[in-house]
């Protein structure tokens, strides 16, 4: 079973950026999920990114390499590992909201590893 990710920026501009920078992490599946069309407007906009995590270890990967590219950007960054939402403000809180989103990955993939027969 697959641990999913939804990535949220809150400037929807960097989401192309994010998603090419994960493209390199083997066992992980991305798709930028449209958010609903404005009245206004001619098109939706993109509202998050999916990653799709295979289990034994792309979830932790993939936070990893989030981790990375919010350290390198100045953004507000939400997300969420199974139904926990994260949000990191700032490069400087990055680590510690990391360590907690890694430790969720981790429960979700041994939960998914166990219903899989597997464990």
């Amino acid at each position: 079973m697959a641990v999913e990710l939804r990535i949220y920026l809150g400037d929807l501009v960097e989401l192309g950026d994010l998603r090419e920078w994960m493209t390199w992490s083997p066992g992980v599946v991305l798709r930028t999920v449209p958010g609903p069309a404005d009245p206004q407007a001619q098109g939706g906009g993109w509202e998050f990114l999916c990653v799709l995590c295979a289990a034994g270890g792309p979830a932790v990967a993939a936070l990893g390499a989030l981790q990375l590219w919010i350290e390198a950007h100045v953004t507000v960054v939400e997300f969420e590992v199974g139904d926990i939402r994260f949000k990191v403000r700032s490069a400087k809180d990055a680590p510690a909201v990391f360590s907690q989103a890694i430790e969720t990955a981790k429960v979700l993939e041994l939960g998914s590893d166990r219903n899989d027969g597997s464990a």
